[in-house]
């Protein structure tokens, strides 16, 4: 009984539609993987510039770096303060 079916369905179009369906399917992957490859690629070469500026903006002046990180630890601070202690 089960040769006769999956006989049947040879014949039809529905073996022709799950094949388009998968190679549909991979070939939207293969775009996905590509794309986030991509956006990875360009996230760390955006994050590796901005470290390659701080550290000389912080060779030229030290002061700077310091008072950049006074500051940042002030707002983090203050964020911390007002999650803490908000009603």
């Amino acid at each position: 009984m089960k040769e006769q079916n999956s006989h049947r369905l040879s014949h039809t179009r529905f073996p022709g539609v799950m094949a388009e369906g998968r190679r549909m399917i991979r070939s939207s992957t293969r775009k996905a993987g590509e794309v986030a490859g991509q956006v990875a690629r360009e996230g760390r070469r955006i994050v590796g510039r901005t470290v390659r500026q701080t550290e000389l903006i912080t060779k030229r002046s030290p002061w700077v770096g310091l008072g950049a990180a006074a500051c940042t630890g002030a707002f983090l601070g203050a964020i911390a303060t007002w999650l803490f202690r908000r009603d």
